[in-house]
């Protein structure tokens, strides 16, 4: 405190009138900021509740989900620009919760996104799921975003199956990395998804936590496969 008080005392009297009013608008912006966070909280729970109820009815071999994963953030900023902040997020228990096994035929496969900081998030949804991890593809979204060790440029596709499920054949194998600049957020490249569809053309699939409109001929589910009209 002695420290900053010196260090305060040696600024000029115009940068010290300044950095107070700043102080005094970050004070009186303070309330409203909580308010604003505390209303998005509530409405983001409500609509998660909604969510977990109930699972389509259905045994699917081919799923695709894009969790929500509820991150932490570490300043103010952060949290203005956090996931909770364009869509409700799920924590780790209730998305091992969902049971996404019921719906699943005997033999299935998931393609399964996350990011760099919820790859272990990610592998124990799977399992809970009833998925062994096969392999990975990463996403480069060409421009960097936000981040905490790094600038977070890629994102990744965990290939996951249960049972006897085929491989692709060689003239279905891909790159295991994939380059497509990156758009709104959240939002993920349909070309995977239409590789997809040529590795498993005529078999029930569905995507989890899919944004919009289902594709043709899959199932969709999640809070955001309709529009909304608060939103």
């Amino acid at each position: 405190m002695a420290n900053e008080a010196r260090q305060l005392a040696a600024l000029p009297v115009a940068k010290f009138e300044a950095l107070v009013v700043d102080t005094r608008k970050a004070v009186r912006k303070a309330p409203k900021y909580a308010a604003r966070q505390a209303t998005k909280k509530q409405r983001r729970d409500t609509r998660v509740s909604a969510l977990a109820k109930d699972l389509p009815k259905g045994k699917y071999v081919v799923f695709v989900a894009d969790c929500p994963w509820r991150t932490e953030t570490w300043s103010e900023k952060g949290k203005d620009r956090s996931a909770d902040n364009h869509y409700p997020t799920m924590t780790l228990d209730e998305l091992v919760a969902l049971d996404v096994a019921a719906i699943g035929a005997k033999n299935r496969v998931l393609f399964q996104w996350a990011t760099g900081p919820h790859l272990r998030q990610a592998i124990t949804v799977l399992e809970a799921w009833g998925f062994e991890y096969k392999t990975i593809l990463t996403w480069d979204k060409v421009k960097a975003g936000t981040g905490k060790w790094l600038f977070n440029q890629t994102e990744h596709l965990l290939i996951c199956t249960r049972g006897k499920v085929p491989a692709p054949g060689d003239d279905l194998i891909i790159p295991s990395l994939y380059r497509e600049r990156r758009t709104e957020h959240s939002a993920k490249p349909e070309a995977i998804l239409d590789w997809i569809d040529r590795l498993y053309p005529d078999v029930p699939k569905i995507e989890l936590f899919r944004r919009g409109p289902a594709r043709e001929g899959w199932s969709a589910w999640g809070n955001e496969t309709e529009e909304n009209e608060d939103d």
